[in-house]
């Protein structure tokens, strides 16, 4: 798999391609773990909670998001708070590149 494009800013136009994605996963590969939010409640947690409280890069292929990956930063500690991949993307090594390149951000 080559992913093009790391984008370190995520725009609020790419608040649906991201909660696809978690929804997605959620749903297909995370079913013994039921949501207990409504799609829209995830959607609007992503826009006015996750974008704007943490640093967020997102995977592209083809100029698709795969994958989404949150950073933050407790007490001076950097740590990835949220890593989710498209699940026709799991297993194609779209995470683990994503931490790789930490260091660049």
């Amino acid at each position: 798999m080559k992913i093009d494009t790391l984008l370190l800013r995520v725009l609020n136009a790419d608040v649906n391609a991201i909660a696809n994605v978690y929804l997605r996963l959620s749903k297909e590969l995370v079913i013994f773990a039921p949501l207990i939010h409504t799609d829209e409640s995830i959607l609007l947690w992503i826009r006015n909670n996750l974008l704007p409280e943490e640093k967020v890069i997102v995977a592209q292929e083809r100029g698709i998001i795969i994958g989404m990956m949150s950073l933050t930063n407790d007490e001076g500690t950097g740590r990835i708070r949220q890593l989710y991949i498209y699940p026709d993307s799991v297993g194609q090594g779209v995470g683990t590149l994503m931490i790789k390149r930490l260091n660049r951000f």
